[in-house]
């Protein structure tokens, strides 16, 4: 068996609040591989890392991350003075630590967070993925470099020609839609399979046995045990 990368989804969010500074470097002191996050637009420009469009689950305020500024999302508190980061902060603290899923949360942002990328030189530790396929696949025409993922929950017909028709380099599913026989196909047509989110540890191990190329889970230092407990 081949050990699969293990994506901390925003972080490590079992352990400190997701898609913050404190998420991600607890990811990274796990021994996570990679770690997802969120990204959208202020009103006034700037690239965030959040996950909701608003802030009522996390911060009971209502508001929306598109009508607000950075100052006034930066003043929101999520708990122990931890506050919600920009896309370059996020970069400057991990970016070469650890390798990236970027998440694609609305569209027109694609040259912005590349040029983001590119001034960072993380070109070749990014996966960029989004449930908006044109948006990952418009990242891809800037930068033929780039690794791209498209993210799904609903099965997709004809999902390797699909994927093809986007040049992606990986589909991100959700952990239910996948199986062996697809696993292999997507394989045999070299494109590599990450599934979303994966948390219970019998279904960590059966996609161990798939050979999927990485598993996006909620609980990083969970999975690394039960990768380690295989002896992969």
């Amino acid at each position: 068996m081949t050990r699969p990368l293990v994506i901390g989804h925003r972080g490590a969010p079992t352990i400190k609040m997701e898609n913050t500074l404190p998420a991600f470097e607890a990811a990274v002191s796990i021994g996570a591989d990679m770690v997802e996050l969120d990204v959208q637009r202020t009103s006034d420009g700037h690239l965030i890392v959040f996950h909701d469009y608003d802030f009522s689950r996390l911060a009971s305020d209502e508001r929306e991350v598109s009508s607000m500024s950075l100052k006034e999302i930066q003043s929101i508190d999520l708990g122990d003075s931890v506050r919600i980061p920009t896309l370059e902060e996020v970069f400057n603290q991990i970016g070469h630590r650890i390798r990236i899923n970027v998440e694609i949360k609305i569209p027109d942002i694609e040259s912005d967070v590349l040029a983001i990328v590119k001034r960072f030189n993380l070109t070749d530790r990014i996966l960029f993925s989004s449930f908006i396929h044109e948006s990952v696949s418009k990242i891809k025409s800037l930068d033929a470099d780039v690794k791209i993922a498209i993210l799904f929950n609903q099965p997709i017909e004809d999902l390797v020609e699909y994927a093809r028709s986007l040049d992606a380099d990986a589909v991100n599913p959700l952990f239910f839609l996948l199986e062996p026989d697809l696993v292999k196909t997507l394989h045999a047509n070299n494109l590599e399979v990450y599934p979303w989110t994966v948390n219970d540890e019998e279904i960590i191990a059966e996609f161990v046995r798939m050979n999927v190329d990485g598993i996006i889970t909620d609980v990083p230092d969970i999975c690394i045990n039960v990768l380690d407990q295989m002896g992969c």
